[in-house]
C-alpha cells in the first residue's frame, strides 16, 4: 500500500456510496462493487453509526449481494430494529406533544427528527435521530417549557423569572428531558443563534408554512 494511501479509503467510499441519493445509479453501483471486496465490516459499522446512516447501510445492502460476515448482518439488524424501535417512540411522544400544544392553543412545527425522516423515505425508520425538536412563536416559549414541565420533563437550568425573559430574547431553544434521559425535546423560537454567520429568521418559515408532504411549485 502507498505510503499515501488513506487508511480505511475503500470503507468510507461504501459509506458515501450507501449516504447518496436512492435514484443515483451511478452511486449505487460503486456501492455494489465495493460490498463485494474484503472490507473492514467493523469499521463500516461503527463509521456508519456516528454518521447516523445505518439504515441507509442496512437498505443497500439488503439490495445486493456482499460479503457480510453473518456476525456483523446480525449486528446491522439488531441496530436498525433498536434504531427504528427508539424513532417511533419518539414520534409517538412527538405527537402527544403537539396534541397538548394545540390543546392549549400553541402554535407549533416539528421540524428535523421524524418529519424529515417521514418526507425523505417515507417512514420515520431510515433516519437515526435522538431527540424531538419544536418551533414555537417566541411569545409562546416560556408557556410551552412550563407544559412540558408538568408533562414531566426536566429544564436543563432554572433561571429568574428576569433571566428566562434575557435568555428568550438572547437564545434560541430550551432543552428538555424526561428524568430517565429516554427523551430529549429542543423547544426552539429560532432555528439558531443569533451570532450565526447565516442566521435563518423563523418568522420567514412560519409565513411559508405548507402541510407535509405538499408540492410547492
Amino acid at each position: 500500500m502507498s505510503p499515501y494511501a488513506k487508511p480505511n479509503a475503500l470503507e468510507q467510499e461504501l459509506i458515501l456510496s450507501c449516504s447518496a441519493a436512492a435514484n443515483d445509479e451511478a452511486a449505487r453501483a460503486r456501492f455494489r462493487r465495493l460490498a463485494q471486496r474484503q472490507l473492514d465490516w467493523h469499521y463500516v459499522l461503527a463509521t456508519a453509526e456516528l454518521h447516523g446512516v445505518l439504515p441507509l447501510l442496512r437498505a443497500r445492502l439488503d439490495s445486493c449481494e456482499a460479503m457480510v460476515p453473518h456476525s456483523v448482518a446480525q449486528e446491522l439488524s439488531r441496530a436498525c430494529l433498536a434504531n427504528a424501535a427508539r424513532n417511533l417512540a419518539l414520534t409517538g411522544e412527538l405527537l402527544r406533544i403537539l396534541a397538548l400544544f394545540e390543546a392549549e392553543g400553541i402554535e407549533a412545527i416539528p421540524f428535523k427528527g421524524p418529519v424529515l425522516a417521514e418526507e425523505l423515505f417515507g417512514t420515520v425508520s431510515m433516519r437515526q435521530f435522538c431527540d424531538i425538536d419544536i418551533l414555537v412563536k417566541p411569545e409562546a416559549a416560556l408557556r410551552a417549557r412550563d407544559l412540558l414541565a408538568a408533562r414531566g420533563y426536566e429544564p436543563e437550568f432554572t433561571l429568574s423569572p428576569a433571566r428566562e425573559a434575557e435568555y428568550v430574547r438572547a437564545e434560541h431553544a430550551f432543552q428538555l428531558r424526561r428524568p430517565d434521559g429516554s427523551v430529549i425535546v429542543e423547544l426552539h423560537w429560532c432555528f439558531g443563534s443569533k451570532s450565526q454567520a447565516f442566521p435563518l429568521a423563523a418568522k420567514a418559515v412560519w409565513q411559508r408554512l405548507v402541510p407535509a408532504g405538499t408540492v410547492v411549485r
